[in-house]
């Protein structure tokens, strides 16, 4: 019977203590992780042309991230409609994995979809690419590939973009930006905003950025080797030319 009655108390004590624990203990980690990023430019520049007539835009976006490197997300921001009649908006939709290799070397692959609501253009300038990138400290080396055509450039398929990226530490929290890239255009008569373009197009980037009262702030020049002449309304401009182009953004 003492043996029952102590067998009945380490159970009854069990009991008591089990909830006691699990309350104290940490819950348990989540396999995904939610960011998101919100913006503003003075001019939304892809890859060297303004997709903003020159004007400001505001951007934003979120990543959602599964443990083992797997991803997806959304970003968009506001366009200029001169091109594309009835799209004030451009949507990227994209997803991937990434990986580490060691501490100092990691690489990304995946896909990506830009499409433009109400947008009326023929052919459509939405557009499916496929890239892969590494990334080694402070440099970043990516390679994009056009599997339709080159936002409504027919028979543009296959056109592609190799990109070098250097984000490099400097005194005072500030990071020196540079980037350089390299499109090569496919197709027999590439004509691409009214221009009939060459078989490639190089644009490049040099500016600053810092980490300043929880917003990072960026000032750089932006230069092509392209002249796009567009016009809206009663002005005209050329959106290719080098310009000092001003953003502030945060992570969260």
């Amino acid at each position: 019977m003492r043996t029952l009655n102590k067998t009945i108390l380490s159970i009854a004590l069990a009991c008591v203590a089990i909830p006691a624990f699990a309350a104290d203990a940490p819950a348990p980690a989540s396999d995904f992780t939610l960011t998101g990023n919100i913006g503003m430019t003075s001019d939304y520049r892809f890859r060297g042309i303004s997709q903003t007539f020159k004007n400001p835009a505001i951007q934003g976006g979120f990543d959602v991230t599964h443990s083992s490197g797997l991803y997806i997300g959304t970003w968009a921001s506001n366009v200029s409609s001169t091109w594309n009649p009835g799209a004030n908006i451009e949507t990227d939709w994209y997803g991937g994995y990434r990986g580490k290799i060691n501490d100092d070397l990691s690489y990304d692959v995946g896909a990506i979809y830009v499409y433009y609501p109400g947008g009326t253009m023929n052919p459509t300038e939405n557009t499916w690419e496929a890239y892969a990138g590494a990334t080694w400290k402070w440099l970043n080396v990516k390679y994009t590939q056009d599997l339709t055509n080159f936002f409504g450039v027919v028979d543009s398929k296959g056109s592609n973009y190799l990109e070098a990226n250097a984000t490099v530490p400097l005194p005072a929290d500030i990071s020196l930006v540079a980037h350089y890239g390299h499109q090569t255009n496919k197709g027999p008569n590439f004509i691409y905003d009214g221009v009939t373009a060459s078989s490639s197009i190089d644009d490049w980037k040099i500016g600053v950025s810092k980490d300043m009262v929880g917003l990072t702030w960026s000032l750089a020049y932006i230069d092509t080797n392209r002249t796009v002449i567009s016009t809206e309304g009663t002005k005209t401009k050329d959106l290719g030319a080098g310009a000092v182009v001003v953003s502030v953004g945060k992570t969260f």
